[in-house]
């Protein structure tokens, strides 16, 4: 699998070479690895080794002088690796490529634009426009990504997407609006492999609205979800729905530096974690121009009846120190120091301490 990407890799950059004078196309290939180790804690000491890797091509309709306002845009995604949670034993996820192994289309949308209005349709990654931070892409723990009280209803989210429209409105002085409708269940659980798009009326739908304004300085916006798939909870209590409200926000603090907090909450009585609480500080330039810095703490609580029924801890909380160095436009090497206590609240797993190291390729 590794050699397999890697050789698609390269491919794809020598596409991208040639056709690097063609302004209505835009195409980039990354290829990460990484490296996973529990040091100490967690089910047991171990080192797994993880590979992602993204291809994307954008097509501008302007551009291209077929009309105007359009953007056409594909992604595939490949991943080995497989679960470094088996060995760490957090909820969380410690790091935001773990996945099972195969290779997808992972997205594939039109969107269309009418002045501050637009509309999208297709596959569509929930996370690349909502609930999202500039400052928390930065760290591997997932929950920094998408908050753990979203992630564990399942949403159309990374490895796995659903089709969707999304409709949003933005104004000159940077406020927004934007909702979306999802398939309630992405992809077919029962088949990890590939790209698979199964619409039944049972699934459901996963629907999210979001309210907010961001500047140069600054983003705030407060969101909500709502999902109408049947399933069966962490009680074996059969549901038909389930909902949640969040907030985020990122201020810049001057001398390149931020800070950033997520705050969430779902339904008590139906999800395993209750309400979410993420903040992190994040820094251009600490010790050279081009490199990164950041700290954050991802702190998920169990709901209450969870915590009782199940005999749980109160809460996972995972602490990041993270430094990316970027060798040149096509090189950069960041490793990422963790400790997650109680890994997913169970009393019987100890403490964890992650080290991983992630060295990606791009053109």
């Amino acid at each position: 699998m590794i050699k397999i990407h890697f050789l698609i890799f390269l491919l794809l950059t020598l596409i991208s070479i040639v056709q690097a004078d063609q302004s209505w196309l835009e195409t980039e290939t990354v290829l990460t690895f990484e490296s996973v180790s529990n040091l100490n804690g967690g089910i047991k000491q171990q080192t797994r080794n993880l590979e992602n890797l993204d291809i994307t091509c954008l097509v501008d309709t302007d551009e291209a002088s077929w009309w105007r306002n359009g953007t056409f845009f594909v992604y595939f995604l490949g991943n080995h690796g497989s679960n470094p949670t088996e060995f760490i034993g957090d909820i969380q996820g410690s790091s935001n490529i773990e996945a099972y192994d195969t290779f997808k289309l992972y997205e594939a949308w039109y969107e269309h634009q009418w002045g501050n209005v637009s509309l999208l349709a297709g596959l569509h990654d929930y996370n690349s426009e909502f609930d999202v931070l500039d400052g928390a892409s930065l760290f591997f723990g997932s929950s920094f990504g998408t908050q753990a009280d979203i992630s564990q209803v399942g949403p159309s989210i990374f490895p796995t997407t659903a089709l969707a429209i999304r409709a949003a409105w933005s104004s000159d002085e940077g406020y927004f609006v934007r909702a979306a409708v999802y398939d309630g269940i992405p992809g077919d659980p029962e088949n990890q492999n590939g790209t698979h798009i199964i619409l039944k009326k049972e699934d459901g739908l996963f629907n999210v609205l979001e309210i907010g304004r961001k500047t140069d300085s600054y983003k705030i916006a407060v969101g909500g979800w709502y999902h109408t798939t049947n399933y069966t909870d962490f009680s074996e209590t059969e549901r038909s729905n389930n909902s949640g409200l969040y907030f985020i926000s990122e201020n810049n603090i001057g001398n390149n530096s931020s800070l950033f907090i997520q705050l969430g909450m779902a339904q008590e009585d139906r999800n395993e974690i209750g309400s979410y609480i993420g903040v992190g500080w994040h820094k251009n330039g600490l010790i050279v121009a081009d490199d990164e810095a950041g700290f954050a703490i991802a702190h998920a609580r169990a709901s209450s009846d969870n915590r009782k029924l199940n005999q749980l801890e109160n809460a996972e909380t995972a602490f990041e120190l993270t430094y990316a160095y970027t060798v040149n436009k096509h090189i950069a090497i960041q490793p990422s120091l963790q400790y997650i206590m109680n890994p997913s609240m169970n009393p019987l797993i100890n403490n964890a301490t992650v080290l991983a190291v992630r060295l990606t390729l791009c053109y």
